[in-house]
């Protein structure tokens, strides 16, 4: 009777059931989440990240501003030429078009130096 307890509890810890597969994986998954998550290498990106997201933000926003007011800008002087009665030909809306896309003030007065050749040349 004592032999046969002492094999029912030496059954009952070999038979202890092991997790099942979905279980095991989460369990795993739940680990190497939380050793990534405090390694010294996650917190450093994590802090660059949240750190240089509000500067991304600032700099395009300002970038569209100025987009914005050139657009306006170049509408405007449009808007000019029409009233005074002059044709706005289309190589000049072309140019007007793709003074809007530039960004760099030296691209852009690179392209006023050009009109201004252009200009005295006539």
């Amino acid at each position: 009777m004592a032999q046969s307890r002492a094999m029912a509890s030496a059954l009952s810890l070999t038979s202890v059931a092991a997790p099942s597969a979905g279980r095991a994986v989460l369990l795993v998954a739940r680990r190497e989440l939380t050793d990534q998550m405090t390694s010294l290498r996650f917190l450093t990106i994590a802090l660059l990240a949240v750190g240089l997201t509000p500067l991304v933000v600032y700099v395009g926003v300002k970038d569209y501003g100025n987009r914005l007011a050139e657009h306006g800008r170049l509408a405007a002087e449009i808007r000019i030429q029409k009233g005074r009665g002059r044709a706005v030909s289309e190589p000049q809306r072309e140019e007007a078009s793709i003074r809007t896309m530039l960004t760099s003030d030296s691209l852009f007065q690179q392209g006023e130096a050009h009109e201004h050749r252009n200009d005295s040349s006539d």
